[in-house]
């Protein structure tokens, strides 16, 4: 009986690993995929917050990709960020979107940025 029950045990773990290694999109032969975590931060707000999305991407995807692939709505005028979830910069006031990879200033725009495997991307909304 003991035996069945371990066996019944490692089943139900196996077929667990299996679902929870799987993303929603299916994958072309030998086609690799990169993980990586996009953070939304509006602290800088009265009511703001802080939402971590974990993500997975092919590699030579850019910043919007990894935002479309984490459902995170955005807008975009002339390569910059103006709104992300809906909150959106607010010039009149010197309150801009800026993005930082890895805890450092992203130089260059998120278009040209290739996401990294293990990349910390961050979407703050900033006063100047």
């Amino acid at each position: 009986m003991n035996r069945k029950l371990i066996h019944a045990v490692l089943v139900v773990v196996a077929v667990s690993c299996l679902c929870i290694g799987q993303s929603g999109e299916e994958k072309g032969p030998g086609e690799s995929q990169i993980t990586y975590l996009v953070v939304v931060d509006t602290t800088l707000l009265e009511e703001g917050s802080l939402t971590e999305y974990p993500g997975r991407i092919t590699p030579g995807s850019n910043v919007f990709d990894a935002l479309t692939a984490c459902d995170i709505a955005y807008e975009e005028e002339g390569g910059f960020v103006i709104s992300v979830n809906g909150v959106s910069q607010n010039p009149s006031d010197n309150i801009y979107w800026m993005y930082y990879i890895n805890g450092e200033p992203a130089q260059v725009g998120a278009a040209d940025y290739t996401v990294q495997e293990g990349d910390e991307i961050v979407w703050r909304l900033e006063k100047f």
